[in-house]
């Protein structure tokens, strides 16, 4: 795993810069706890996915168990299911959209 800082040692790194970043990287996955600026502004990319953790800072020792599940999940079990999709993961469910479509899948 890689913090997104070391990609671009030195600099900060403006929410507009991730994409360039993922786009640089091979098979990359973005994690944040940054919903709001992420999930449905970022548009999909085959190189790359993108998970949203909607849980306030307060909780973000959960996430390390939530990407368990969801990666144990039939759906994002290998690097090709997950490139491709934006995720939005909260304690109750897990929405998607992806490179083959826009309109928001709900996971069981």
């Amino acid at each position: 795993m890689t913090d997104v800082t070391q990609l671009r040692p030195g600099t900060t790194i403006k929410d507009d810069g991730i994409a360039a970043l993922l786009h640089a990287a091979s098979k990359a996955v973005f994690v944040t706890i940054n919903v709001k600026d992420f999930w449905r502004r970022t548009t999909p990319h085959e190189r790359y996915c993108v998970v949203c953790c909607d849980v306030p800072t307060a909780r973000i020792d959960e996430i390390a168990g939530w990407l368990g599940r969801l990666f144990a999940h039939e759906l994002f079990r290998t690097q090709k299911q997950r490139l491709g999709k934006v995720l939005r993961v909260t304690p109750e469910h897990v929405q998607f959209y992806s490179t083959d479509s826009w309109t928001i899948q709900d996971v069981e």
